[in-house]
């Protein structure tokens, strides 16, 4: 095989991976959009409950999370950077 057939079969290849899991997605969406009572599953996901944003539960919920993702990015730089002396020049 030549450099420039294994090069196109690569570029099948990307092109391939790229797009394919869009399609399977799309298929999804129309099969789950023509089901029996999809509307109404999609107007209870939509629709706003009012009564449970009030209570303290969904904000203690959301400031975890934040929290938790905040520490995950944050947690290995130092984690990392303990492992260099103090006067390691990084930027090299």
């Amino acid at each position: 095989m030549t450099h420039r057939a294994t090069a196109h079969f690569c570029l099948q290849i990307i092109w391939f991976t790229a797009l394919f899991p869009y399609a399977v997605l799309l298929v999804l969406l129309v099969r789950a959009v023509t089901l029996d009572g999809a509307d109404q599953g999609l107007l209870y996901y939509v629709t706003p409950r009012w009564e449970k944003l009030l209570g303290p539960g969904p904000w203690i919920d959301g400031a975890t999370q934040i929290f938790f993702a905040y520490s995950i990015g944050t947690g290995a730089l130092p984690a990392l950077g303990s492992y260099n002396k103090f006067h390691h020049n990084c930027y090299k």
